[in-house]
């Protein structure tokens, strides 16, 4: 088709693609959408056509026939996966480092793809060498990128496009991930992010929400979300560029803090009358939690991220001394 007689105006030329492949059958594929109104004019209304179509966001609304949610891939997989890219046989004293390598690729194509890449290229690598270099965090995503191949691009991709989008939510689900890179815990709740954020719980759930939205995070339970490890690495990177540590040091102060107030209401709330709780807005004392059941909950909840912080340092980065004390 002559491509001077394609209309500008967007409802036109909807048209007159659909026209055009009403008669035909016709496979559409449309690869990394940003969005359902980016794709609503594409689809075809032929009986005889059909669209494959692959988006980092649900997509939801769009009312297609199958919706198929890419996981990562199970351990035998990414296993075979990297044996055929790389054109190698494993032995059965390979077992171990390959399971650590698939590992280390968090069980995803595309760093699988590097790593067979790499062995490919490099006869003479061992899969144990590549384990090694892959076991370094803070170069991992070095590793993970050869020639047009790149995990880091395609998170880097993904992370501009929040920063460059008009809706105010991706703008906060950015500077959410940044921050998620700063505080590097293991778990994330709607409080923890909006003490972090320094807004309120529903901004946070909704900047949380986002970013599951578009697999920047997965949902472990119930309003609590974690980063996948190349992610968490990648948001690790992006805390640690210039400028960003000094930004986000009030924001780490005051996750700190909370997690310190509130562990010092859960005592209270589980041996009332040992001890004085710290001072809620206003001057008021008391617990932030309604009962022992409640607090217990809420320690279960934050087990692993508790964790992490009382191990963190010297002496942990909890034990430093509450202002209350």
């Amino acid at each position: 088709m002559d491509t001077r007689r394609i209309p500008c105006d967007v409802e036109a030329a909807s048209a007159l693609l659909r026209s055009a492949l009403a008669p035909t059958r016709t496979l559409l594929v449309l690869d990394d959408a940003a969005s359902v109104s980016q794709i609503r004019p594409l689809l075809p209304a032929g009986a005889g056509c059909a669209v494959l179509l692959t988006s980092r966001r649900p997509l939801a609304t769009l009312g297609a026939a199958t919706h198929v949610r890419l996981e990562p891939l199970s351990p035998p997989d990414s296993a075979l996966l990297l044996e055929q890219a790389s054109g190698r046989s494993w032995a059965a004293s390979d077992a171990e480092p390959v399971a650590r390598l698939v590992a280390l690729c968090g069980h995803l194509p595309l760093a699988l793809q590097v790593s067979a890449a790499r062995l490919r290229s490099r006869r003479t690598l061992p899969v144990e060498k590549l384990v090694e270099r892959l076991a370094r965090q803070e170069d991992r995503l070095d590793h993970l990128e050869l020639e047009d191949l790149s995990v880091r691009r395609s998170l880097m991709a993904a992370h501009e496009a929040l920063l460059g989008s008009d809706d105010p939510r991706d703008g906060d689900a950015a500077a959410a991930l940044v921050l998620i890179g700063a505080l590097d815990l293991p778990e994330y709740g709607a409080p923890l992010m909006a003490t972090a954020m320094d807004c309120t719980e529903r901004s946070a759930e909704r900047t949380l929400d986002r970013l599951a939205e578009v697999a920047l995070l997965q949902e472990v339970g119930w309003g609590r979300y974690a980063p996948h490890d190349l992610i968490r690495d990648f948001a690790r990177e992006l805390a640690g560029r210039p400028g960003e540590q000094a930004r986000n040091a009030d924001a780490v102060e005051r996750s700190l803090r909370w997690y310190q107030e509130r562990l010092a209401h859960c005592a209270a709330a589980l041996r009332p009358g040992t001890g004085r709780a710290p001072e809620h807005a206003g001057g008021r004392t008391g617990t932030v939690f309604a009962d022992t059941a409640a607090a217990l909950a809420w320690g279960a909840a934050e087990a692993p991220n508790l964790l992490v912080l009382a191990g963190s340092g010297a002496h942990g980065r909890l034990a430093r001394p509450a202002p209350w004390s």
